[in-house]
């Protein structure tokens, strides 16, 4: 209950300093958040990974500098869709040395779909939930809220929803398995009319610890196509912009989604 009499959907942690014997809740924030999830970056300062009940279409988040009494202003993360569901983040390598490489990836999974209940996918981040290069497909279909975690044998676990009345599926995988590449790319959204090719900047960076090469394509459609293009030789921690020749459908129409995807020479993708 806000001051003014209206209601609010908000989140906040609670932690403990004494093995739990006792408990202390932090300040409130945000709005329509909920089912949140919280995971230690490699600094040590949270991250917040929050649904969005208000059916915005991506996951909300917050950074926490004070072991969660307090967060940061509250973002939308567009590497990450949302069709109002659970989802969960944890850390990849939990017993990683801090600030190390291992200590920034993260592992999230849920829905890869802003408007159904479906996909439900993994999805990597190699620099503390900043960009989310890897993504890989868990099932196909309805599938719904998911937790995931580390095993004890170098693989991970995903339980979720096969449906909503009597199907609880669990799924294990290897880092292998991921098949990702911490290369992110990054596009601006553009206005183009159909039965027309553009020049479309695609930016890429590599965040892996040696320098990479591979091409980018365009993702399977009917409105859009291009010949992949090739990336070589990018070094460590370096960016490069590309142009990507994108020739538009005659039947293209209205606001779509572009996937791009960056396959390295050794055939890992982002």
């Amino acid at each position: 209950m806000q001051s003014d009499g209206s209601r609010v959907i908000q989140a906040f942690s609670v932690h403990s300093d004494y093995h739990g014997a006792t408990w202390q809740r932090g300040e409130f924030t945000g709005s329509a958040m909920d089912e949140n999830n919280v995971v230690e970056l490699s600094d040590g300062r949270l991250l917040l990974n929050s649904r969005d009940n208000a059916g915005g279409g991506y996951r909300k988040v917050e950074i926490s500098s004070d072991c969660g009494h307090s967060y940061s202003a509250v973002t939308q993360d567009n590497n990450l869709p949302d069709p109002t569901n659970n989802a969960h983040i944890t850390q990849m390598f939990p017993e990683a040395a801090a600030n190390s490489a291992q200590a920034r990836k993260l592992l999230y999974t849920g829905a890869d779909s802003q408007t159904s209940r479906a996909k439900v996918s993994a999805r990597v981040s190699c620099v503390d939930g900043k960009t989310w290069p890897g993504l890989r497909t868990i099932r196909r279909g309805f599938s719904a809220y998911s937790v995931a975690d580390t095993l004890d044998n170098e693989k991970f676990g995903v339980f979720y929803e096969g449906n909503y009345t009597d199907s609880m599926q669990f799924a294990t995988f290897d880092e292998s398995w991921l098949n990702y590449v911490c290369a992110p790319m990054e596009a601006s959204s553009f206005t183009a009319d159909p039965a027309t090719t553009i020049e479309l900047p695609v930016t890429i960076t590599n965040q892996e610890a040696q320098a990479i090469s591979g091409s980018v394509s365009v993702g399977t459609s009917t409105l859009f196509s291009a010949a992949p293009q090739q990336v070589g030789n990018l070094a460590a921690g370096a960016s490069t912009t590309i142009k990507v020749p994108l020739t538009i459908s005659s039947t293209a129409y209205g606001k779509q989604t572009l996937q791009l995807q960056f396959t390295s020479s050794n055939g890992k993708t982002s």
